[in-house]
């Protein structure tokens, strides 16, 4: 399996990845010190999950401005030629759980700039459930990128804390901009526009977009596996599970600054690779690379073989 090394992350926008040894091979049997009595059953489940391999995906959303975060009620209003902030997060939680109705979940930590993104969508769909008209019910809050083996630099620069929001549409000769997460600019770690990882990976857009319509829409990253366009319909904080236990046990409950958060959204749209780009016509070779899977095993960004199991 090809391989690209990741450091194990935890911070902001982005949920824990799994696996932290440096073996890339699967074992046929547990580890054997699953059956350390000493250790924490979180411990046991993270080392468990690393013999297991988990689909990679990049989510982005547009940021609320500070006049939307100040109103709940203000819809995320995007036109062609207005510019926005794109923000996203790696992610090897993500999982579809229904086909009908059509529902994925994910989690990750808080607090986020991404989650703050994704609690606004919640929120104004749910104060203006009566208020919606047509193309707002089919309307997108985020995109899930379902990333290729060809993908594993855009992976692993969402999966650090520190990449900078993208302007959109992007502004190619625009002075640096603000790090994500910090108000002040920073001038070592400024990046352009043009070197951010999204532009260089390439975006592309859907075709309500290229026809004037949909500009809500966030692009696509260009060469995915496919992407689903989703709406937040719940979401689920997953430290009062704990505190549950804590109340059962008679244990004082545990106060924290951060925590996990599920989402649930519903899947209004999937575009399949290359369905929206005006140019079909791709080397053959490339295109069926580009159709392997970015996934994440032991602590490593690696793909599928096409040799069969013995």
């Amino acid at each position: 399996m090809k391989s690209s090394q990741l450091a194990e992350v935890g911070g902001k926008d982005k949920v824990e990845m799994k696996g932290d040894t440096s073996s890339s091979s699967v074992s046929t049997s547990l580890p054997s010190n699953l059956d350390d009595g000493g250790r924490g059953v979180a411990d046991q489940i993270r080392a468990l999950m690393r013999e297991s391999a988990q689909p990679v995906v990049l989510i982005t959303t547009f940021l609320p401005t500070s006049s939307d975060t100040t109103n709940s009620n203000n819809k995320l209003s995007t036109t062609m030629d207005q510019t926005r902030l794109i923000h996203g997060a790696t992610l090897s939680s993500f999982s579809s759980i229904s086909l009908d109705p059509n529902l994925v979940c994910f989690s990750m930590k808080t607090p986020s700039r991404l989650a703050d993104a994704l609690s606004h969508h919640f929120t104004y769909r749910r104060s203006n459930v009566d208020k919606q008209e047509q193309n707002e019910i089919e309307e997108v809050d985020f995109v899930v990128n379902i990333l290729s083996c060809t993908q594993s630099n855009l992976a692993e620069a969402y999966a650090t804390p520190g990449t900078p929001p993208l302007p959109h549409p992007p502004q190619p000769n625009s002075t640096p901009f603000e790090k994500a997460g910090n108000g002040n600019k920073n001038t070592t770690d400024e990046l352009q526009v043009e070197t951010h990882p999204l532009n260089q990976v390439g975006l592309i857009y859907t075709k309500q977009q290229q026809q004037g319509r949909g500009a809500s829409d966030m692009p696509l990253v260009k060469d995915s596996l496919g992407s689903f366009g989703c709406q937040v319909i719940d979401i689920l904080d997953l430290s009062k599970y704990d505190q549950l236990d804590d109340c059962m046990a008679k244990k004082p409950i545990k106060t924290s600054s951060s925590s996990s958060v599920l989402y649930v959204a519903k899947v209004i749209h999937v575009y399949h690779p290359n369905q929206n780009q005006s140019h079909q016509r791709q080397d053959k070779k490339k295109n069926n690379n580009n159709n392997k899977p970015l996934i994440y095993h032991q602590k490593k960004f690696v793909s599928t073989s096409d040799e069969s199991p013995a």
